[in-house]
């Protein structure tokens, strides 16, 4: 799925891959720094569709030269772009050891 792909593989990211892009950025770039090493392409392992707009994905985050780590996670579509949601990429970033406050109440 490309939206994997495109968020946690090597830059550039697109951001409008991301379900919250504005909040989320400044902690991809901290764990970029904490771990300058680039990723190597992401490999989506398995894709199941829980209805027309929600699809779980089992993905597999490597480095290059470096181990691979295998993560479940979520995608949604909004309209007709499918994005990575928020809460997959926290728990990505907090195996990377950065942490990424919680999501304020929508008002």
């Amino acid at each position: 799925m490309a939206a994997f792909r495109s968020t946690f593989g090597p830059a550039p990211r697109e951001r409008d891959a991301l379900e919250d892009p504005e909040d989320l950025e400044p902690y991809l770039a901290e764990a970029g720094q904490r771990h300058p090493v680039r990723p190597s392409p992401t490999r989506v392992e398995r894709l199941r569709f829980l209805d027309d707009d929600t699809a779980e994905v089992e993905f597999v985050l490597g480095l290059l030269d470096g181990p691979a780590f295998p993560f479940d996670g979520r995608a949604v579509r909004r309209g007709n772009r499918w994005l990575v949601t928020r809460d997959t990429v926290v728990r990505v970033l907090q195996s990377a050891g950065v942490v990424v406050p919680p999501q304020p109440p929508a008002r």
